[in-house]
C-alpha cells in the first residue's frame, strides 16, 4: 500500500531580475567568455562538440555567479524588490511607526513601477492587452500532497515508478498454486438470453441492407 500524508512543498530556484547589476554582469560575462574561445577551428564534429560545450560552461558559470537564490511560496509577489525587503526588515527590527510608514511607501512605490513598466511593456512591446486578463494567464497547479513509500517522498518519476512496482508486483516471480481452484465447482453452459425482441426485425433489415449495396454496387 502506498501510503499519502501531506507534505509542505517549498520551491527555490535561481532568479535573474530584469534591468538590475546582476543581469548586466551575467551578460557581461557572458561577452567576454564567448569573446575568449576560439570559433576558427570546425572542421570536424569534435570540434564542433568541444566549442558547444565551451559556449554552454560560459552560460552556466555566469548563470552561476550572478543568479540568485529564491523561495517560492504563495505569497510571493513579482513587484517585491530589495528595497521593500529593506524597508520591512528595518520595521521589524525597530517596530516603530515611521519605520512603517516608509515601509508601506515604499512597496506602493515599488507596485506603482512595477505595473506602470508593465503596462508600458505590453502596449509598445508585444501589443499583447489580454495579457492583463486574468483568465487568460498561466493557471496556478493546484495544492498536491507527496506520494511516500517506506517514509520517503516520491519526488521523481523513477522513485514513484520504485514504489509502484514494489507495492503491486511484489509477487511477480513467486510460484502460484493453481490447484487451489480445483474445489471450484464448474458451472454448465447457459444459453444466451435474447436482449431485445426486436432483434430479429433488425436482422431482417441488415440483411436487406446488405443485398441492396450488393445490388448497387454490382450495377455500378
Amino acid at each position: 500500500m502506498v501510503f499519502i500524508i501531506p507534505q509542505v512543498t517549498i520551491i527555490c530556484r535561481k532568479v535573474l531580475k530584469r534591468n538590475s547589476d546582476e543581469e548586466n554582469n551575467f551578460l557581461s560575462s557572458v561577452t567576454m567568455g564567448l569573446r575568449a574561445l576560439n570559433f576558427s577551428r570546425l572542421d570536424s564534429v569534435d570540434d564542433l562538440d568541444l566549442l558547444s560545450t565551451a559556449v554552454s560552461r560560459v552560460i552556466s558559470n555566469a548563470w552561476e555567479t550572478n543568479a540568485r537564490n529564491i523561495t517560492v511560496t504563495t505569497q510571493s509577489k513579482e513587484w517585491w524588490n530589495d528595497e521593500c525587503r529593506g524597508a520591512l526588515a528595518a520595521y521589524r527590527r525597530t517596530g516603530a511607526r515611521e519605520d512603517w510608514r516608509l515601509f508601506c511607501s515604499t512597496t506602493r512605490s515599488a507596485k506603482q513601477s512595477f505595473f506602470d513598466n508593465r503596462i508600458a511593456e505590453i502596449a509598445s512591446t508585444n501589443k499583447r492587452p489580454w495579457d492583463l486578463i486574468s483568465w487568460v494567464k498561466q493557471r496556478k497547479l493546484p495544492a498536491v500532497e507527496a506520494i511516500r513509500y517506506q517514509s520517503l517522498p516520491c519526488n521523481f518519476l523513477p522513485d514513484l515508478w520504485h514504489a509502484l512496482h514494489s507495492s503491486y508486483n511484489a509477487t511477480a516471480n513467486r510460484p502460484v498454486q493453481l490447484s487451489i481452484l480445483d474445489d471450484v465447482p464448474c458451472l454448465a453452459p447457459q444459453p444466451w438470453v435474447s436482449f431485445s425482441m426486436l432483434r430479429p426485425v433488425l436482422m431482417s433489415l441488415l440483411q436487406v441492407l446488405i443485398i441492396s449495396l450488393g445490388a448497387t454496387l454490382r450495377v455500378s
